[in-house]
């Protein structure tokens, strides 16, 4: 499912588009609707309501270069997840 000739997408480097690719196989979902580039993309059927969060989470995750920072994030987040 991958959307690598979308010009947003050739932004990111290669490791993470391959992940994006995945993640948006695993949803069932398109590269482009992942990347913020939901302009004129209709959803399929069975997407969750939040993809649009899920997606700007997922763009902000993959553009923090400091690896501590992104561990951060990501226990920030899996404690906010706990919470509910």
């Amino acid at each position: 499912m991958s959307d690598s000739d979308d010009p947003a997408a050739q932004r990111l480097p290669a490791a993470a588009q391959r992940t994006l690719d995945q993640i948006a196989g695993a949803l069932g979902v398109t590269t482009a609707l992942l990347h913020g580039n939901a302009d004129g993309v209709t959803p399929r059927a069975g997407e969750a309501p939040g993809l649009a969060e899920t997606s700007a989470l997922l763009q902000a995750y993959v553009q923090i270069g400091d690896r501590e920072a992104r561990q951060r994030c990501l226990d920030f987040v899996q404690v906010a997840a706990q919470q509910r």
